[in-house]
């Protein structure tokens, strides 16, 4: 058996031969308000700490904390508030847009309701949060462990705005690194060759009615826009005939499809400040935005067969439907990436792709641009012909 620590008056220890763990047990014997006896009762345990030594420092604490409230405003008897109860109240306090509000909830969900989602605020642990998060870096991205850390943060601000808890257990906590094999995405080049083979696709896959020919014809419309200014999806699928202007060969771009707090698809300010801007309309695309501007009736130039604005997902989905049919790894936003890439390649300075991207910096701008092995190559035996 392990040495015992010092003997605390109204701390009983216990070491478990099976387990190889301590457990010490505040209790204390008080007089209610009524001059009865009641027994006041908590344990911690070495499991729950990541030490023994931790875990009776913290059995200590607790007792004189204790000890300190039936002297004074005697015990108050709390009802267990579980951290799925503080999630709840996290949306509440800390409302974000609806699609926001999702993503963390499918986080949340999954990584660490399961383990943790009974369990009483009051006695989770620094430790256990940190386990969570550890329990995430052979499998999961920074960006995912990330998101699970954001949530916990939101958690327990909750939790002390609500005094449910009244330290901040995030203090104590370190955000690990994820230790999962990063595989490098292989370059997919979105030539035009390639995106028409995607829209015939589109076609080809598309039912036999006139909502669903129209709403198809639509979207390869939006494919056509995307490649021609790299435009955000969000930012494409909110235009109006109003922000086209053919004889100023402009596009203004000052809105965009998203979530609000209690809405999803609607329009909305864009991404950024910077983001509000006008492309100019190159000379292949004019044809093409005056069949789209005889085809659609609506105000909105991407809107579906009744006039609503499109689901982006949903298009989304319509077009790795296709793409996948092909053989190609394809979604939209990789047209968004080619453009940057090909002015980037073509020699176009930064501040000019940026300003059509709607960056805020260059360095995104360049974030954005995708090389290739033909251009490392190129790059390699150029210097050495230099």
């Amino acid at each position: 058996m392990a040495n015992k620590f010092k003997a605390e008056k109204h701390i009983r220890q216990r070491y478990s031969d099976r387990t190889k763990l301590w457990t010490f047990q505040v209790n204390i014997q008080y007089k209610n308000e009524y001059e009865n006896w009641e027994t006041y009762n908590e344990s911690f345990s070495e499991k729950d700490y990541g030490s023994a030594k931790l875990a009776f420092t913290a059995a200590v604490d607790h007792r004189n904390e204790m000890l300190k409230q039936i002297a004074t405003v005697g015990i108050k008897k709390v009802k267990p508030i579980p951290l799925d109860k503080v999630y709840d109240d996290s949306v509440i306090l800390f409302p974000r847009r609806k699609e926001t509000i999702r993503k963390r909830k499918q986080v949340y969900d999954k990584y660490i309701k399961p383990t943790l989602g009974h369990t009483d605020i009051a006695k989770i642990t620094s430790y256990q949060v940190q386990l969570n998060l550890n329990s995430l870096i052979e499998d999961c991205t920074n960006t995912t462990i990330d998101r699970v850390y954001t949530c916990w943060q939101y958690l327990f601000r909750t939790a002390r705005m609500k005094k449910y808890i009244s330290i901040n257990l995030m203090e104590e906590v370190i955000k690990p690194k994820s230790l999962a094999l990063k595989v490098k995405k292989k370059n997919n080049k979105t030539d035009y060759d390639t995106l028409i083979k995607i829209m015939d696709k589109m076609r080809e896959c598309t039912r036999n009615s006139d909502k669903d020919k129209f709403e198809t014809e639509i979207m390869i419309y939006a494919l056509f826009m995307l490649y021609y200014t790299g435009m955000r999806p969000c930012e494409c699928f909110a235009l109006t005939r109003q922000d086209i202007s053919i004889k100023e060969r402009t596009i203004s771009v000052n809105k965009e499809i998203g979530s609000s707090a209690t809405e999803y698809n609607v329009l909305r300010a864009t991404k950024t400040e910077l983001s509000t801007r006008i492309i100019p309309i190159v000379s292949d695309l004019i044809p093409i935005l005056n069949d789209l501007l005889a085809y659609q009736d609506s105000e909105f130039l991407f809107a579906k067969f009744d006039g609503t604005l499109f689901d982006i997902d949903k298009v989304t989905n319509k077009v790795r439907y296709a793409s996948r049919m092909l053989g190609i790894n394809f979604n939209m936003y990789q047209l968004r990436h080619q453009f940057s890439t090909d002015l980037i390649t073509e020699g176009v300075d930064p501040r000019t792709v940026m300003e059509l991207m709607g960056h805020n910096n260059a360095g995104m701008t360049i974030d954005y641009a995708r090389s290739n092995e033909e251009l490392k190559l190129k790059a390699l035996e150029d210097r050495l012909r230099s």
